[in-house]
């Protein structure tokens, strides 16, 4: 079909003719040429570059700072603190030769010479010199932008968080927020640790993000957990990185069957390798430290050599804690033998865990629940430690405990968790950054259901029976076998319808007997055998049940060691079990002591007392575990030389005015007394207590005459003196009451309490060559007390202790009253008389703690000549006065007191 096009219509509007527009443009030109010769002639065209030039810097500046500001409020409003490090150009160039050479052997091998010197201020603070390096053994503290660095503050006076020595790390190398929370459960438990912060980092002015930071090995880790001063000792592993480093590059590159003992042919571990202390330096400086160290690395070696026991060199109740935590949180890397540490505490003589690097809750324990299985642990493999264990894990994993930790820290973990993935979610770190980087409080309720289930097994041990005839008697031969990693312990046999408890001497011969566990509490223990299932066997006497003859149902009730629940286990005729080839303090059982010490009675279950007498005591007096003691009025326990009174127990004593109780020397002086981890109060009335020289046993070094560790103790009209010791009476972690108590002759301190809670009313110190009243992280309450003659201080309160005065007479003394590091003291009728250096002092010993407070009303100075004393940063009001802060050299003040 044909289609009609319409047709075209002809253009309306005006036609310009081609040879106007020529001339228009023409003319153009001509105009805009003359007037860009006068723009230009006349300056006008200077001036207008002139300002385009400084519009384009200005914006460009702009930008630069605006980029500063958003990065500077990166880290200034995010609400961590803020470590800026300012490192040469020669320091930095050492760092990263370290580094490359790091990288290319896949190792990390450090030592002291790779410090080098640098600058550091923690936020506003004053700037502090210190030295650092690079840390971590395998690269990945060097592959990001984040390198891990060890800082040591160099200057005496300087310190980050209360910490002078620490580490700074990229927090995916702790596994992000997990470690921080497995680090809190562990100071609520009371396990030692290392502190742990998140912190920005800016290094020569480049903003890094966020570092975890994390406390070294030093005494102000232990003074900030309540610790005395000690040694923290290492198994060194210096030869496990250098044997890796020469492997890890060979192809193929072979492990040892353990993923963590070392290559295939050197085997690195716990038993070959030295034992070295942190801050070695600082320890051969000092002679008690120094016999300290010996001491703790004797009790690790005498434990590797198999001639101590577990019990003698370790806190069972602390390790069995310390892995049930650690399980809990999936933190076993830090009970590897190369991560583990171990704290002497000078006053119990036994080891304690410092957990640090768990990477807790990695990736393949959070996707299927798995046990970190300590079987292969020296020391987990111990009846006391497992029964701790148990106790703490059947109390950890209850949706309870989860929710006591969320309302502990969650807050607080949260934060950082939102800060972190803030930080992290545009960077290509990690392909599954929000898989590793999560709230830990799923995990362990999954990790909780999973122990709960374990901790209530099916059968924990399998056993079967058959008679036997031997010497004419007739038996019930019980072949048992423990399918658990901890110790079974039990109970009572059941035949037919009667119960019987189950007896030790039913396993008579030798190597029967070698196979149970002895333990205090006298239960019978079946205990774990790893992978070797031999069955135990023992012999029951058929007297002990009419049944036995004709009954084919027995079975045995049992419990896992330290465990709440219980487990009737029958015990089958017809199944045999196929064998499967895969420096100590001293101490005393009950036996023993009653037989060394002829005044010593038994007279209940738990109670021991002392026959009222005149009695020479030969040798230590040293008290079974758990025994309280009751002594008399007019009772005088006369000590040999050096000899030690060790009670594991209450010490209830009760002298009278005219009948007082003695505990004093045979000669010149004797060891001294301690009380420990006593589960109920000590009463002490009419008590004099004389001639201690102190305790120096094979590194066991006490410094009070009288300790009490964990221990209350409650003393009134009692004397305490004529001593050679460095305290005369040392409370530690133990509440206490003193009541018209005498202090006397002393060489050096008093009374010493430490991190502790109490009251002195009515007593009196005299003629002491050190502190009188010396107290650090201890809150007490002085009253209407007299101190007279006092070498050093009357009354000192350090390391954060608060301690209220009223009604005290201080006369002829070195200084008054002192306080110092962050500790506050208020007093009220305050008399001082004869102050040798100061009347009243604050200061600052120890610089991470900081200032001091006195507060005191109704103060009465006589003759002394500088009645008050206020450092720069500390606080003092006198009377209603405000002292003036003054610089003072505090080292010159205490060569003044001496």
């Amino acid at each position: 079909m044909k289609v009609a096009y319409p047709k075209k219509k002809k253009k309306s509007g005006i036609q310009i003719h081609s040879a106007w527009i020529f001339l228009f443009v023409f003319v153009l030109i001509i105009v805009a040429f003359t007037g860009g010769m006068f723009f230009y002639r006349g300056g006008y065209a200077t001036d207008f570059l002139a300002e385009a030039r400084d519009g384009i810097e200005i914006e460009a500046l702009s930008e630069v700072e605006n980029e500063l500001n958003t990065e500077l409020n990166l880290y200034q409003s995010n609400g961590l603190p803020t470590i800026f490090l300012d490192i040469p150009f020669d320091s930095m160039m050492q760092i990263e030769e370290k580094r490359e050479e790091a990288l290319d052997v896949g190792i990390l091998l450090s030592s002291d010479d790779d410090y080098v010197s640098a600058n550091m201020h923690f936020n506003d603070e004053q700037n502090l010199d210190i030295k650092m390096r690079l840390k971590g053994d395998w690269t990945d503290h060097l592959e990001s932008d984040k390198w891990s660095y060890r800082v040591h503050i160099t200057e005496d006076d300087g310190a980050v968080l209360g910490m002078r020595r620490f580490s700074l790390q990229a927090p995916e190398t702790r596994n992000y927020t997990s470690e921080w929370g497995y680090h809190q459960n562990l100071f609520l438990e009371n396990i030692l640790t290392t502190r742990y912060h998140f912190v920005n980092v800016v290094i020569n002015g480049e903003h890094k993000g966020i570092y975890a930071l994390e406390e070294s090995f030093t005494e102000d880790l232990l003074e900030s957990q309540e610790r005395r001063e000690g040694v923290i000792i290492r198994i060194d592993e210096d030869l496990l990185w250098s044997d890796r480093a020469r492997y890890i590059n060979s192809d193929p590159f072979i492990w040892y069957t353990h993923e963590d003992e070392g290559s295939f042919w050197l085997v690195d571990g716990a038993l070959n390798n030295e034992i070295t202390p942190f801050r070695g330096n600082h320890i051969n400086g000092d002679d008690i430290l120094s016999e300290e160290l010996a001491s703790a690395s004797e009790l690790l070696y005498s434990y590797n050599r198999g001639e101590l026991s577990a019990d003698q060199i370790l806190d069972e109740e602390l390790w069995g804690k310390y892995y049930a935590i650690t399980d809990l949180w999936a933190a076993g890397h830090s009970t590897v033998w190369h991560n583990q540490r171990f704290y002497y505490n000078p006053v119990t003589g036994l080891l304690e865990p410092v957990a640090f690097d768990g990477l807790a809750l990695p990736q393949k324990y959070k996707d299927n629940k798995l046990a970190h299985l300590f079987e292969l642990e020296p020391f987990f493999n111990t009846p006391g430690v497992q029964k701790a264990y148990i106790e703490t894990l059947e109390r950890v994993t209850t949706p309870e405990y989860i929710a006591m930790l969320r309302k502990e820290f969650g807050d607080e973990l949260g934060n950082y968790y939102e800060l972190l993935i803030e930080e992290y979610e545009n960077k290509t770190l990690s392909d599954n950054l929000h898989a590793e980087l999560q709230l830990p409080w799923d995990s362990l309720t999954l990790r909780s259901d999973f122990f709960t289930r374990h901790l209530n097994p099916d059968q924990p041990i399998r056993g079967n029976y058959h008679w036997v005839e031997k010497n004419g008697e007739t038996f019930i031969q019980l072949d048992l076998v423990n399918m658990m990693i901890v110790p079974v312990e039990l109970g009572e046999l059941i035949i037919g319808d009667t119960a019987q408890d189950f007896e030790k001497e039913w396993c008579a011969d030798e190597f029967c007997q070698a196979e149970l566990v002895e333990n205090i509490d006298e239960a019978v223990l079946l205990p774990s055998k790893e992978n070797d299932f031999e069955p135990v066997t023992f012999l029951v006497p058929t007297e002990i049940s009419a049944e036995a003859l004709s009954t084919e149902k027995l079975s045995l009730k049992v419990k896992l060691y330290g465990g709440s629940e219980t487990f009737e286990v029958p015990i089958f005729s017809n199944y045999v079990p196929q064998g499967i080839d895969i420096g100590v303090k001293p101490t005393a059982t009950l036996a023993e002591a009653l037989a060394e010490h002829p005044f010593l009675i038994h007279l209940d279950d738990k109670d021991l007392a002392i026959q009222q007498g005149d009695w020479s005591v030969s040798a230590d007096l040293v008290l079974p575990v758990g025994y309280n003691l009751f002594i008399p009025e007019g009772t005088s326990l006369k000590f040999e030389e050096d000899s030690v009174f060790l009670v594991h127990g209450s010490v209830e004593i009760k002298g009278t005015e005219e009948n007082p109780v003695f505990l004093t020397s045979q000669a010149e002086s004797w060891g001294g007394m301690v009380v420990l981890e006593a589960s109920e109060p000590s009463n002490w009335q009419y008590v004099i207590a004389e001639k201690m020289a102190g305790i120096s046993r094979d590194g066991w070094i006490l410094t009070g005459g009288i300790t009490f560790y964990e221990s209350e103790i409650n003393i009134a009209n009692s004397v305490i003196g004529n001593n050679n010791t460095e305290d005369a009476l040392n409370i530690i972690l133990s509440p206490f009451s003193f009541e018209y108590v005498e202090f006397l002759n002393t060489p050096s301190d008093a009374f010493d309490g430490d991190f502790t809670t109490g009251t002195a009313s009515y007593c009196s110190f005299h003629d002491i060559g050190g502190d009188a009243f010396d107290v650090s992280g201890t809150e007490a309450t002085i009253t209407d007390t007299h101190f007279l003659n006092i070498a050093d201080k009357a009354i000192s309160a350090g390391e954060k202790s608060n301690l209220t005065l009223q009604n005290i007479s201080i006369t002829n003394v070195g200084i008054g009253v002192a306080s110092k590091d962050l500790s506050i003291v208020l007093a009220d009728a305050l008399r001082i008389d004869t102050a040798k250096v100061v009347g009243l002092a604050t200061y600052i010993k120890k610089p991470q703690y900081g200032p001091g407070t006195i507060i005191a009303t109704a103060v009465e100075f006589m003759n002394t000549e500088r009645p008050t004393l206020n450092q720069t940063h500390n606080k003092m009001l006198v009377n209603g006065e405000k002292i003036p802060q003054e610089d003072i050299d505090v080292d010159a003040l205490y060569n003044t007191e001496k």
